[in-house]
């Protein structure tokens, strides 16, 4: 299960693939950073207990956990699902992609009919999106510039 963070518009594609390579390269480094300040933020809302939910005994290993309210992101019980959090980077699409290998996943991000959703990914894609398109407008308004002086 994953979630993306990139440009769909073939139109776009076509544009950015069009850029000068020094303009094109600062898209794909600000692509990865983004990619991993979701990656960071995700893995980060995993493991800040946010409380609220019920607290019950589990066993194998025996522990309490409290679970997350509904609606928060899971709260971390054995690491697993922090740790099965993946970032994969497409410098070739300027895409960034975070998911979990986690069978649970699914389950956790958009609920079940018997739990209600606890999700971890879109908020962090709902988090970097403004920071992607004004880290990319800000590369744009940079290489515009940059023309317009060498056009003189």
């Amino acid at each position: 299960m994953s979630l993306d963070v990139k440009v769909n518009s073939g139109r776009a594609q076509r544009f950015f693939k069009s850029l000068a390579a020094d303009t094109r390269k600062k898209l794909e480094g600000g692509t990865a950073s983004i990619g991993l300040v979701a990656e960071g933020f995700t893995k980060k809302s995993i493991q800040t207990n946010s409380g609220g939910g019920e607290t019950y005994e589990k066993y194998e290993p025996r522990r309490q956990h409290t679970a997350s309210a509904p609606g928060d992101a899971p709260n971390s019980d054995t690491g697993d699902l922090a740790s099965s959090i993946f970032l994969k980077v497409d410098r070739a699409n300027l895409s960034a992609t975070i998911g979990s290998r986690l069978e649970q996943a699914p389950a956790l991000e958009f609920g079940t009919k018997n739990m209600a959703a606890r999700p971890f990914l879109r908020p962090a894609a709902n988090y970097v999106r403004p920071k992607y398109v004004k880290a990319v407008s800000d590369i744009l308004k940079e290489a515009g510039k940059l023309a317009k002086r060498k056009a003189k």
